[in-house]
């Protein structure tokens, strides 16, 4: 014979930074009317103007930086004013393990994003325009923070 499952009653939601927070109320024979389940977090972004759900941040990431990625092709200056961008920026230091393999692969369009997410500036000004010193001097960075 089937167990009856207990139903389930939508009660709202929290916006936190890059996060949803998603509260169910759960009714039915073996709870109380008003017994909250443990809440599920969802990873959430915004591209091209929906509200896109990953189940976790690493995904996350690969979708903002595809976003990104596509809306610069063909453009000869990169533009940072990007709302997935700012979005990976957003995410922190869950991003930042991602924009350092970005970066250290030579692709210094994520310069911009480590620096905001770090607070720091790794490379100098002497470095400008020396990719492989910029590269390297981030390495080392991550490497002494064990990033």
């Amino acid at each position: 014979m089937p167990v009856p499952l207990p139903q389930a009653q939508f009660v709202g939601f929290s916006l936190d930074g890059p996060t949803a927070t998603i509260i169910i109320d759960r009714l039915g024979p073996s709870t109380n009317a008003g017994t909250l389940l443990p809440s599920l977090t969802l990873v959430s972004a915004i591209i091209d103007g929906r509200i896109m759900q990953f189940a976790d941040h690493a995904s996350k990431f690969q979708a903002l930086a595809k976003d990104w990625e596509r809306a610069m092709f063909g453009e000869s200056v990169i533009t940072h004013e990007h709302l997935s961008h700012f979005q990976i920026i957003g995410m922190g230091q869950s991003a930042l393990p991602h924009v350092l393999d970005r970066l250290e692969s030579g692709d210094l369009k994520w310069l911009y994003a480590a620096k905001c997410i770090t607070g720091y500036e790794a490379d100098t000004e002497e470095m400008e325009n020396d990719a492989d010193r910029i590269v390297s001097a981030w390495s080392e960075w991550r490497k002494t923070r064990g990033i």
